[in-house]
């Protein structure tokens, strides 16, 4: 066992104590994107609302796959993307749902939606459906996500993209 006891004084601040602005959002680095796409990740909505008040449109897309699994029903995946987006401030953006999954096949054969579809990431349906939307060209868009799935959507809409945890810190 290792101790070490030391005495120190107290150290001033380097910098003065202020008050923090109320926004986070204090610039862009990089190119600015006209459009973020974005997961609906609760963690990951939690800056969208300043972000849209900056003139930033924003669009959630998610892959739903319990519907195709009959884990819930379509109307309940939608609910909880539309729950997602009000706790967050942003109830008003377009939301994308995917409830495709073509694995589903094995365990739900009749379902309509255990198959192969173009909206589910890392497919670019639900992409560039929102970009369609809003007029908005795949070079002046940001998806950002939290799968490789998402990293791959963008790709394949030749979009930007951005791991959640990196833009939202």
């Amino acid at each position: 066992i290792f101790a070490l006891e030391l005495e120190v004084e107290a150290a001033e601040p380097l910098l003065p104590e202020t008050d923090l602005p109320e926004k986070t959002i204090i610039g862009y680095r990089g190119d600015r994107k006209r459009l973020l796409l974005v997961d609906d990740n609760r963690t990951n909505l939690a800056m969208l609302t300043e972000l849209k008040e900056a003139g930033v449109k924003i669009a959630l897309a998610t892959n739903r796959g319990g519907v195709a699994w009959g884990f819930n029903t379509l109307e309940q995946a939608k609910d909880l993307a539309f729950e997602a987006a009000e706790l967050c401030g942003i109830p008003d953006v377009p939301i994308y749902v995917c409830p495709y999954h073509a694995k589903a096949a094995s365990r739900r054969p009749n379902s309509e939606y255990a198959i192969e579809h173009e909206c589910r990431k890392p497919r670019p349906g639900m992409l560039i459906e929102a970009m369609e939307h809003f007029g908005i060209k795949p070079e002046n868009t940001l998806f950002v996500g939290d799968f490789d799935t998402d990293k791959k959507a963008a790709e394949n809409a030749g979009t930007d993209f951005e791991w959640a945890d990196k833009y939202f810190g």
